[in-house]
């Protein structure tokens, strides 16, 4: 199961062969020694006597993974012409003169795992070793292959190879140093993944159970009540339909015949007129009547199933055991869920927007309305009382602030204000101005613009309340796959 969960990423999309490098692939076969020495130069050469020798190395430009291996190849030559024109070709001798070279191996924080090499004789103790060639015909080369595994490099301990060269009468070459950056990328990966997921990635389908299911504490209705303008003005309903709300993800009952206004006496308190108003109001009012319950993220909702799929695939891949190719597929798993979660990413940020939309419009109408009772000259006592902020939003979200100067223009006075600011929070406040108001019998025009402002603030309420589950699911969900794209691209630093 572990490993299973391990390739998830990669069984999602076809396997990229540029992801596969053949350089640790390889550790006694020809074609490794092809990969160490194929375009490059000698990392550094060696002379003993007659001796000559030239260091290849496996590629140090980026870390390697704490595990794999470093490969180093090292061609012997004795100076001098060759024997007969055959060259190289020419056949050595069957009955050798003893050793024609000693090639001294030690890797203080390594160890050394292997030597290959034609009529190479390898002697290997951990993290020492030698190797022994055979007699070299004068102009004859011969190739020696070491495979050390690699340690973690901490502090002064690195993964060095010293190399030594000597050669039959014990002559001895300065001692060439090739050194290797080893880290933990899996191990570190893993541990990052661990943060990840204590921060609430992994308790996303809990988050969408939440989403999809009504808030008893919520009220089910506005305390404001709207008028929402119809295609033929407003008036009399006279024919009713079941159309589709895009809100409640379900059928309503909505008028689309009306008949005049003109004995329609006005009984609700504010007009939405714009889109951007509308869209508010009725995306507030949705949330009410569903107890903010997500028909979208509900059973059969048009997110539900990809959602809960998502969810309990980052699960999977979180809670998965410390493994040495953890780094493999994080890419594609990340690509791959981060494309099927799109649908569920737009829906949380439209009502993320739409909720700051809803505050930035109630500092509006609360503007509207103090300029509004200001321009009634009736020396109403909340005129003038407090500056509005119009260029900023107050503190925080703002509508506490905002309630709070409406107060003296609902009839509150300025000792029963406190009563106001103690409230648990917006709609009991709400709850305070909307009883204030409805004892008040004169001033109509005063009590109508207060609590016309009143409106837009509930729907910013509302949504706001929304927006704090949203955010969750963009911060935890979404960034989730985002937080483990940034982890593997932070610690999945080794080389292949």
């Amino acid at each position: 199961m572990p490993l299973k969960l391990l390739l998830l990423g990669i069984i999602l999309l076809v396997a990229d062969a540029a992801l596969i490098s053949p350089l640790v692939a390889q550790s006694q076969t020809g074609s490794s020694l092809d990969v160490v020495t194929a375009a490059q130069s000698p990392t550094d050469t060696l002379a003993a006597g007659e001796l000559r020798a030239e260091i290849y190395d496996s590629g140090r430009a980026a870390p390697q993974a704490v595990g794999s291996s470093a490969f180093v190849s090292i061609k012997i030559r004795m100076s001098g012409a060759l024997e007969s024109p055959k060259g190289k070709n020419k056949k050595r001798s069957k009955t050798p003169a003893g050793p024609g070279a000693t090639i001294e191996l030690e890797a203080p924080n390594g160890e050394i795992v292997n030597v290959t090499g034609d009529s190479v004789t390898p002697a290997i103790n951990g993290f020492r070793a030698t190797a022994q060639i055979a007699r070299l015909q004068p102009g004859e080369e011969t190739i020696v292959l070491v495979e050390m595994r690699l340690q973690a490099s901490t502090g002064k301990q690195i993964n060095a190879l010293k190399i030594t060269l000597k050669d039959l009468t014990g002559a001895a070459s300065k001692t060439a140093e090739l050194q290797w950056a080893a880290l933990d990328c899996a191990g570190d990966y893993y541990r990052e993944l661990q943060i990840i997921a204590t921060s609430g990635a992994t308790q996303l389908s809990q988050l969408l159970t939440e989403l999809r299911s009504p808030d008893k504490s919520l009220p089910r209705s506005s305390l404001f009540r709207v008028t929402m303008p119809t295609p033929s003005g407003g008036g009399r309903c006279l024919r009713y339909k079941r159309q589709w709300d895009p809100y409640e993800f379900g059928y309503r009952r909505v008028c689309v015949r009306y008949k005049g206004r003109d004995d329609v006496k006005e009984t609700l308190n504010v007009t939405a007129s714009s889109k951007e108003e509308r869209e508010i109001l009725q995306r507030a009012g949705a949330f009410l009547r569903s107890g903010g319950a997500d028909a979208k993220l509900a059973r059969n909702g048009s997110l539900e199933w990809v959602s809960g799929k998502v969810a309990s695939d980052l699960r999977g891949y979180l809670e998965q055991p410390a493994h040495p190719a953890l780094c493999t597929g994080a890419k594609q798993f990340t690509d791959y869920y981060l494309k099927q979660s799109a649908g569920l990413k737009s829906h949380a940020e439209a009502i993320i927007n739409l909720a700051s939309k809803s505050r930035a419009l109630a500092v509006e109408k609360v503007a509207r309305a103090k300029q509004d009772i200001e321009q009634l000259g009736l020396g109403h006592p909340g005129v003038g009382l407090e500056p509005l902020p119009i260029s900023e939003q107050p503190s925080g979200n703002g509508l506490k602030q905002l309630i709070l100067l409406l107060g003296p223009y609902a009839g509150l006075l300025p000792e029963n204000r406190d009563a106001l600011s103690q409230s648990p929070d917006e709609l009991g406040m709400l709850k305070v101005m909307k009883d204030a108001l409805d004892a008040k019998g004169e001033d109509k025009a005063v009590v109508n613009a207060v609590k016309s402002a009143l409106t837009f603030i509930e729907a910013a309420v509302h949504l706001t309340i929304a927006e704090a589950k949203y955010q969750s699911v963009k911060t935890k969900f979404i960034g989730g796959f985002d937080n483990i794209r940034a982890a593997h691209d932070k610690f999945c630093v080794c080389g292949d």
